[in-house]
């Protein structure tokens, strides 16, 4: 007679890229949790099994960001447990997913025997944070996040201008302000950021996870507009 498998949790959907996603499920059956990639990325999780788990790449392909997903999901789907992962997690991301309440964060760059651990203590208490990374939001929110919160519409929108190697000329025009209007509120931004030129402003931009590359042009992370941008945008 035949011996049933035995899965350790409900299904753990991987969506992350089709190489990473398969490999990754391979791996995860052979220690009996039932895995399966979610190829392509659903708009929607109306035809999962309930309950369930996700393991969300941050840095989905393409414009979707991971963790946007993964806070509509939880909305929506109180019943299915999202667990977001990427390499190497910067502060924005793992101080904004504490912000929502999202469950559970993992480093890829774990090795692959503490990965496992968490996994099956994640889905057998439908959530949990490695210590490390619990700290690093900890800092995050109270060190960076109080200084974003200053800054107004007009100001990331400025701050963005410079991250793409835009003049001061090539500001005023585009905002319909006079260059002495800019060079005023380049002087503000850099006082609220504690920088004295573009060179630091660029490089604290990169240091605190502000920014993504998007083939040669570079924007502020979608994470920014929904969690900064105020509505007094002149």
């Amino acid at each position: 007679m035949a011996v049933r498998e035995v899965w350790l949790s409900p299904p753990l959907f991987v969506v992350d890229t089709p190489v990473i996603a398969h490999a990754l499920v391979m791996y995860l059956q052979q220690h009996r949790i039932d895995a399966r990639p979610l190829l392509p990325i659903p708009p929607d999780c109306v035809n999962l099994p309930s309950p369930a788990f996700l393991l969300v790449e941050v840095h989905l392909p393409g414009p979707q960001c991971g963790l946007l997903w993964a806070k509509e999901v939880r909305a929506h789907y109180p019943k299915i447990t999202p667990i977001l992962w990427t390499q190497r997690p910067n502060g924005l991301h793992l101080w904004a997913a504490q912000r929502w309440g999202l469950p559970a964060f993992l480093d890829k760059n774990m090795a692959e025997p503490q990965l496992l651990q968490w996994l099956k203590h994640i889905l057998q208490e439908r959530g949990g944070w490695p210590g490390e990374l619990v700290d690093q939001a900890s800092t995050w929110g109270n060190e960076v996040a109080p200084v974003l919160e200053q800054l107004s519409g007009d100001m990331w929108l400025l701050w963005e201008g410079i991250l793409q190697g835009h003049t001061n000329e090539h500001i005023a025009r585009r905002k319909g302000w006079s260059k002495r209007t800019v060079e005023r509120k380049v002087s503000e931004l850099y006082g609220l950021l504690g920088v004295g030129s573009r060179v630091e402003a660029v490089r604290l931009a990169w240091e605190w996870g502000l920014v993504v590359k998007q083939g040669t042009e570079i924007r502020l992370a979608a994470l920014i507009r929904e969690m900064f941008y105020r509505r007094d945008q002149t």
